[in-house]
């Protein structure tokens, strides 16, 4: 399949002066948020206008573009022109549970660009193109960041996870996040779906946290994790994920 090139970054857009603080990024802002999913030729339009004028070429990370109840339009954009603007995509959240009844938290890498430091759910990341589309894409990436975040490959579902594999937990939900990563105010639009599993003993001791993306891991009783999401020092994903996986960990638990 050929690839999709779209050009520039972060640094570059950064680079163009007072760009991102125009009135025509603040209406592209607007238009993302208000109005229908942009399209393809839309999305090609918008990264020439904002890209910087000394931009070097470059594929960089492509996310479907997704409406606000998680249907693919078939459309694709670069990570950072999803964050500049506030395009909606796709995210998966994993949460994990001991047999005892312990929530597996990661805290995250203090070098990440989004809510460095922060504890988040056990795994958690953006739906890819290599992903796919539609309700297997969502499982596809939950699969794809638990082995890359803490070590737990599918095939091996059997063992590391009672019922030998991941659960979905209700719906996809849309979160609109502002953030900020590399001094630039950011929009983060994404349309998350969660999934839950209760670890074996074999899967606890098999965690292999990654030392680019976490920093350490926590066990904690499901009242400990949501201490920690009332104080607020948590990123996006637990915030809004964890209450949803805790309800279904209860259920788990009966």
């Amino acid at each position: 399949m050929a690839r999709t090139v779209l050009p520039t970054s972060y640094s570059s857009v950064k680079s163009a002066g007072n760009l991102w603080r125009s009135e025509r990024l603040q209406a592209a802002r607007r238009s993302a948020h208000l109005g229908e999913p942009p399209s393809q030729r839309d999305i090609f339009r918008l990264a020439a206008e904002f890209q910087s004028l000394d931009r070097v070429e470059a594929d960089d990370e492509l996310f479907p573009v997704v409406r606000n109840d998680g249907e693919f339009t078939g459309a694709v954009a670069p990570r950072w022109l999803c964050h500049l603007l506030g395009v909606t995509h796709a995210a998966a959240h994993v949460g994990l549970i001991t047999s005892v009844g312990l929530v597996v938290l990661q805290r995250r890498s203090p070098t990440v660009s989004a809510w460095p430091g922060a504890w988040d759910m056990a795994a958690a990341g953006h739906v890819c193109t290599e992903d796919g589309v539609g309700e297997q894409a969502y499982l596809r990436a939950a699969e794809r960041e638990l082995e890359e975040e803490l070590g737990l490959a599918s095939r091996l579902y059997c063992v590391y996870l009672i019922g030998g594999c991941l659960g979905k937990i209700g719906s996809p939900y849309l979160v609109r996040d502002a953030m900020e990563v590399g001094g630039l105010p950011l929009i983060n639009s994404e349309v998350r779906q969660v999934f839950g599993a209760t670890l074996t003993a074999h899967g606890l001791s098999s965690l292999l946290p990654s030392a680019s993306e976490v920093s350490s891991i926590l066990l904690a009783p499901p009242i400990e994790v949501m201490r920690l999401i009332g104080a607020g020092d948590v990123a996006s994903g637990l915030e809004h994920s964890g209450p949803r996986f805790l309800e279904w960990a209860a259920a788990q638990q009966l």
